[in-house]
């Protein structure tokens, strides 16, 4: 194993799934790519913000993870020891409230037209913006990484390490998935092939053309 590899696990049936569709689907934008906005309050040292999002990803080793599939059986998800959460910093003090606004938009669409190679990690990368208000960061992540219901964790966890407040320690994602192996997988799907009987399949959405960027916005 690598010196700068912490872990090699397997992957959760919903990764497995967004794994493939995320390598058979390259062009365009991501579908499966997810912007969490968190408003800082003003006088916040951007050093401070950069440090807590460095930690966040210490903290929770999964959020470090790439993917790898070639001439395996199943694909696994390499948990690097460490890695460099790609940062910019946009400055848009002095430009009033609309055009902080429009600027905020553009930055979050140049974001959202760049896909992550889930073979290359971080799948995560930040933007901060400062602003007369305060600073808006643009946290950026494949959902491979982490779904909705993780997010509540990742909000609370941010805005701790922001404040300097102490956490408790985090529940590793490995003990999720030696949970999920210990599950009977044949009768969830007996289980869930009766709850679905009968109903048709739904088609793929996507958002019309114009519409929100579908980022989630949250205090930090």
């Amino acid at each position: 194993m690598s010196a700068n590899v912490q872990d090699v696990l397997p992957l959760s049936p919903a990764q497995e799934g967004l794994l493939f569709h995320t390598l058979r689907d390259t062009t365009g934008p991501d579908p499966y790519l997810v912007q969490a906005r968190f408003r800082i309050g003003p006088g916040t040292d951007p050093g401070r913000i950069r440090a807590a999002v460095t930690e966040l990803l210490r903290r929770h080793p999964n959020l470090r993870a790439c993917f790898r599939h070639e001439r395996l059986d199943r694909p696994v998800q390499i948990v690097p020891r460490a890695v460099k959460v790609p940062w910019r910093e946009a400055d848009l003090t002095g430009l009033g409230p609309d055009e902080t606004a429009v600027r905020m938009r553009r930055l979050r669409e140049t974001d959202a037209a760049r896909r992550f190679d889930p073979a290359r990690p971080p799948l995560v990368r930040a933007t901060l913006a400062r602003h007369d208000t305060g600073a808006e960061l643009l946290l950026s992540f494949h959902h491979i990484l982490l779904d909705g219901w993780s997010m509540p964790i990742l909000e609370a966890d941010l805005a701790a390490l922001v404040a300097g407040r102490p956490l408790p320690p985090a529940v590793p994602y490995r003990d999720y998935l030696a949970w999920l192996a210990r599950q009977d997988r044949e009768k969830a799907e007996t289980a869930w092939a009766q709850a679905l009987e009968g109903l048709e399949p739904a088609p793929p959405l996507a958002p019309p053309a114009g519409a929100d960027d579908g980022s989630c916005d949250r205090a930090a």
